[in-house]
Order: structure tokens, then sequence, then C-alpha cells
């Protein structure tokens, strides 16, 4: 499963936080699934898997492979 099969899935106002583990580093940022969909730079990530999905604190989050 992609991020972009979640966004066509979930509702357009839902708070998501991304997380991607690169280098040893964590990265995470948090947008309404909206965001996502709507700028072109963000084609890469809808486009990696999910490696883990959770609600936490009211927010979607999905961690990328």
């Amino acid at each position: 499963m992609t991020l972009n099969d979640i966004l066509m899935t979930i509702d357009q106002n839902t708070m998501i936080r991304l997380i991607i583990c690169m280098y040893g580093m964590k990265f995470s940022t948090e947008h309404y699934a909206e965001y996502y969909l709507d700028h072109e730079e963000t084609d890469e990530l809808t486009q990696r898997k999910v490696m883990d999905i959770r609600v936490v604190d009211n927010l979607l989050e999905v961690m990328l492979k």
C-alpha cells in the first residue's frame, strides 16, 4: 500500500503526520491530506510504500519506507 492509496481513501480534512526515516534520522511533517494531493512536490512521497499506520494524538500517523 502506498501513501497515495491512503490519501484517496480518507477524508481530505484528515490531519496526517508523515514520518520518513533516512540516513539514521527520522523526519516528520504534519499537513491535511489535501495538501499532499495538491502539491507536485509531494509526488515522490505519495508513491512510497507505507510501513506502519496508526492514530496518535488525533492525527493519522503514517511511517513511509
